[in-house]
């Protein structure tokens, strides 16, 4: 499924529910529109969706095919948006727990 806002329509959010989760596939936020709070509206709607189905959400914290945003930077964002690291599925994988 896709989320996608209209302050920025070429940014959007890629996400499957699973039984026990929901897994975010992909993030992308238009380089012009990056460091405006674009991200951070697109994990807000996912976490709504998240609550509303009563399911953590689980990502793999890695850019894909973006060489415009390092993979500390993308941990960073992710850890400001409430995800922890998830060492049960190993290195770079993070949750958001309700």
């Amino acid at each position: 499924m896709k989320i996608t806002t209209t302050s920025s329509p070429n940014s959007f959010l890629n996400y499957s529910i699973e039984e026990d989760e929901i897994i975010l596939d992909l993030i992308y936020v238009d380089i012009s529109d990056r460091n405006k709070g674009i991200g951070t509206l697109l994990i807000n709607l996912l976490k709504s969706i998240a609550i509303e189905n009563k399911l953590p959400i689980t990502l793999y914290a890695e850019p894909f095919n973006d060489a415009s945003i390092s993979s500390e930077d993308l941990l960073k964002f992710y850890y400001k948006c409430g995800f922890e690291d998830d060492r049960e599925l190993g290195d770079k994988f993070l949750k958001y727990k309700l």
